[in-house]
């Protein structure tokens, strides 16, 4: 994009821009996604939309320096209105997710919308996880920390919606104990309460998550071991109450 483009781009799909009706015909495409996704028993499946995301960064034309606050915060509205209002999308859940460039409570909350507009409040976070040491842990942990406490004020889920250490066999050797050191003492330390991380995904020649037989592999299986973390297919039935509930 063009200097001019990312200067422009999210106030010309606010009503009265110029892309305006092209936006709203890419939720439409959404919309026709999210309904096509059906689970065995015939009922919708639900899902997490996290639009916007990393938006106190300047690598995306949602970023701080290409909208105001307003700005941001019509956007959101405006696309979880429409989705949810106007095309009646009822299996998504919508996450809140900036760059770990926040230190406090105010900074995370300043493009943040009404609490009915957002289901989750995240982050996502590289940086910090990125041969930080100790204090890259500690500065992770107090970040999820404002997150955790927020989400529990505000009855929502707390979440680190993308991290990542970045493995490769010749620059970058892996972490001893990243997982099971740097990455749960982040998640746990200071009663934080997160109730799910997901991680970016390998290539050909680096990884974020070891398979069977790379440096970092038993690490990971000791991490996902501990009593506090649960994989994606261990998770217990969610969509059904229990008795007497």
């Amino acid at each position: 994009m063009t200097q001019f483009q990312r200067e422009n781009a999210l106030k010309s799909i606010l009503p009265g821009g110029e892309n305006h009706d092209y936006y709203k015909l890419k939720l439409d495409k959404i919309t026709s996604f999210t309904e096509s996704l059906v689970g065995s028993n015939g009922a919708l499946v639900p899902i997490i939309f996290r639009p916007f995301h990393e938006f106190d960064g300047d690598w995306f034309w949602w970023g701080q320096s290409f909208c105001t606050i307003e700005e941001y915060v019509q956007l959101w509205q405006l696309t979880v209105t429409y989705l949810k209002n106007t095309l009646s999308v009822n299996n998504m859940l919508f996450a809140f997710s900036p760059d770990n460039r926040f230190f406090s409570e105010s900074e995370y909350l300043a493009r943040y919308s009404r609490d009915d507009f957002v289901a989750i409040m995240g982050m996502d976070n590289y940086g910090n996880f990125n041969n930080q040491g100790q204090a890259g842990v500690e500065r992770a942990n107090q970040k999820l920390k404002i997150v955790s406490d927020l989400t529990e004020e505000r009855v929502k889920i707390a979440s680190l919606t993308e991290t990542r250490y970045f493995v490769t066999l010749i620059e970058n050797g892996a972490i001893p104990g990243f997982f099971t050191n740097n990455l749960f003492e982040a998640l746990t330390h200071n009663d934080v309460k997160i109730g799910f991380t997901m991680f970016w995904y390998n290539y050909q020649d680096k990884y974020c998550t070891p398979v069977p037989g790379l440096p970092s592999a038993n690490d990971f299986m000791e991490f996902v071991s501990k009593p506090k973390v649960i994989l994606a297919d261990d998770l217990p039935e969610m969509y059904r109450l229990p008795p007497n509930s």
